[in-house]
């Protein structure tokens, strides 16, 4: 008996470590919680003791016998054992009560190779769980349509949910459960182990998605932010986004926990520049506009507004909800975010402070591949290229290059290796295309109040002049006929639920018509050499396909390709037909006579290559139709995952203190 040697030793004490030194391992602790527990006297009764000699006076040695016996070899040794023990069991128990923090664990998302994240999409297309738990997002399988993924962290892969082809602007139901998204026309929930997708309500386009915790679903249309019921009924209007002065978009509504608030971003509508963080209450529909330069809200965590500014980075603030006021300096967290159509940045946060993002600086390389995809550098320097496009002689390329919260097109002469900036007004100029003589350069611009088309001399010696534009419509892209007499473009009108492709002349009869008006998603139009023929992309299938019908028509709609394509592209001798299928650069050959036909498709090479920002080509062929210029990323962008990130944020902004 331990109390033997120190008549002080608690009873429990004495119990549990006679109990701890039986000789054979059924008699003792099965556990570390069950040693802690008696320790502390929670299972102790003096029967516990077990076969130990109990403690008592009767047959006590006396003094000089309890001395001899204290001095005992096999005494001391025991003595030593027993304390040896209550110093590990207390350090132990003292170890397991202790408050430990939390980690903070990064990881990349592992997708399986035929399955590709990114590439066109309006809206946002990641998302985390609110528990933090599971990871939700938009990508396509082997050329196959967008669809919803999901990607429990405790699962190796993540797993399609059937239902969602087509799937954009995505949200997670409050529980986690049920995930929602937009598709032709209407916004879908739908749980996330599979089933059919239940309609919620017919909204136009929305420009992000939000389900609060009181039930409510808020959505961003080009009129404001809309209200509806999960349970589904009417839109109502909550903001009203345009004004006369200065039409602007609210977008990217993120539901706050509290049930009551949601964040979103406000900005002008053609353009990134200029963005500001707004609260909104759903019971009043009052909007505060915060002094924060944002494009993209990821909500509030332990205090902190976390948001994406104009140089596509994380930003986090000190954030009080009752007052909606600033209490600290906004200070970025994670630079070079992946940020897509209209500011919608590629990433997430949970209310329980999980983060996810799509990494990359956007450093691209522009690269000339031969049919056999050998490739050799042509604008080595790492910048943020997209749309190249040969001049017709093939001495200068159009390239569109981005650099913070701007883009501008640039004009690159291959033989001295210089470039020269082409565009100087606006926030976003992209997609650049050559006029059929080479002197001027049409691209889509967002300097007037819609995005609109506009061209300019390629030599600077003129200023930039309106194509294509008025205050109701959004141009995104156009071309010019080998001719240079029609336009062919995209545009999404007023009213419309989907782009639609049209064109009209630019003398005599100057009237827009229409190549394709359904409601259907239709764009990247581009037309043959010869003029007869225009190719473009449609989800009319259901999946995203490359047809081709007569310009100007009328005649039938024949589609090119079988598996899903993209971006296609005519060679100069209006021979094949080229188009991206998600796995392979195709080559098709056709005959024309008596109607439009198919005659073999043919893979180039592997397509490791970057696809467009927005739609349109992100490749061009050169004039002889034997090489590619194609943008290659410098670095791998790849989904993050950063499981408790708020941990982290806190951690830096107390260190700069």
């Amino acid at each position: 008996d331990v109390r033997l040697a120190r008549p002080s030793v608690p009873e429990q004490v004495a119990a549990t470590l006679d109990r701890g030194l039986e000789k054979l391992a059924a008699d003792r602790f099965a556990t570390a919680d069950e040693f802690a527990d008696a320790l502390e006297g929670r299972s102790f009764t003096p029967a516990s003791r077990g076969n130990a000699t109990p403690y008592t006076t009767a047959g006590r040695p006396g003094r000089a016998g309890a001395r001899a016996m204290l001095l005992h070899p096999l005494v001391l040794v025991l003595a030593g054992v027993a304390a040896t023990a209550m110093f590990v069991a207390a350090f132990e128990w003292s170890a397991a009560h202790r408050k430990v923090p939390s980690l903070t664990v990064r990881f990349p998302m592992m997708l399986p190779r035929s399955v590709t994240y990114g590439g066109v999409g309006v809206g946002s297309d990641v998302l985390v769980s609110p528990d933090g738990r599971t990871i939700a997002f938009a990508a396509s399988e082997a050329g196959g349509p967008r669809k919803l993924y999901v990607r429990p962290l405790d699962e190796g892969l993540p797993r399609p949910v059937p239902g969602t082809e087509n799937a954009a602007s995505i949200f997670f139901a409050p529980d986690g459960r049920s995930l929602g998204f937009y598709a032709n026309g209407k916004v879908y929930k739908v749980s996330i182990e599979g089933g059919s997708p239940l309609p919620i309500a017919d909204i136009e386009r929305p420009l992000g998605i939000a389900w609060s915790s009181s039930g409510v679903i808020v959505a961003s249309t080009f009129g404001g932010l809309v209200t509806v019921p999960a349970s589904g009924g009417t839109p109502q209007a909550l903001t009203k986004a345009d004004s006369a002065k200065d039409p602007l978009l609210n977008a990217w509504p993120v539901a706050l926990p509290d049930g009551e608030n949601v964040l979103f971003a406000t900005r002008v509508s053609a353009g990134r520049g200029s963005g500001k963080i707004g609260v909104v209450s759903l019971k009043t529909g009052k909007s505060t506009i915060l002094r924060l330069d944002g494009i993209f809200p990821l909500g509030i965590v332990d205090g902190l507004l976390v948001y994406v500014n104009n140089a596509n980075a994380i930003v986090a603030v000190p954030f009080d909800v009752g007052s909606l006021q600033i209490t600290g300096t906004p200070t970025p967290v994670v630079t070079d975010v992946v940020v897509g159509l209209r500011g919608a940045a590629k990433a997430a946060l949970s209310p329980t402070g999980t983060l996810v993002f799509q990494s990359g600086s956007h450093a691209m390389q522009v690269v000339l591949v031969d049919m056999r995809g050998a490739i050799k550098p042509l604008l080595a320097e790492p910048r943020a290229y997209a749309f190249p496009r040969f001049s017709p002689d093939g001495k200068r390329i159009a390239i569109t290059i981005a650099l913070g919260a701007r883009s501008d097109i640039w004009i690159h002469d291959v033989a001295s290796a210089t470039s020269t900036r082409l565009t100087t007004e606006g926030t976003t100029n992209d997609r650049p295309e050559w006029s059929p003589d080479g002197k001027r350069v049409l691209y889509r611009s967002d300097r007037g109040k819609k995005s609109s088309l506009w061209w300019q001399p390629a030599d600077l010696s003129g200023p930039a002049s309106p194509l294509l534009n008025n205050d109701r419509d959004d141009f995104f892209e156009g071309v010019l006929t080998a001719d240079g007499r029609a336009l062919i473009y995209q545009v999404d009108r007023f009213g419309a639920t989907a782009s639609d492709v049209w064109y009209r002349m630019l003398a005599d009869d100057t009237t827009p018509k229409p190549i394709a008006d359904s409601p259907s998603v239709e764009h990247q139009p581009r037309v043959s050499p010869d003029g007869k023929w225009v190719a473009f992309q449609t989800n009319a299938s259901g999946t995203n396909q490359v047809v081709v019908q007569p310009f100007p028509g009328p005649g039938a709609q024949v589609q090119l390709s079988t598996v899903g394509g993209s971006e296609p592209v005519w060679a100069p001798d209006g021979k094949r037909l080229f188009y991206r299928d998600g796995q392979h650069l195709i080559a098709a050959t056709f005959t024309t006579a008596p109607t439009f036909a198919v005659t073999s498709r043919t893979p180039l090479f592997e397509d490791v290559f970057a696809v467009a920002p927005s739609p349109h080509a992100n490749y061009d062929v050169s004039a002889d139709g034997s090489q590619f210029m194609m943008v290659r990323s410098t670095e791998s962008n790849q989904l993050i995952v950063v499981h408790n990130w708020i941990a982290e944020v806190r951690a830096r902004l107390a260190a700069k203190k």
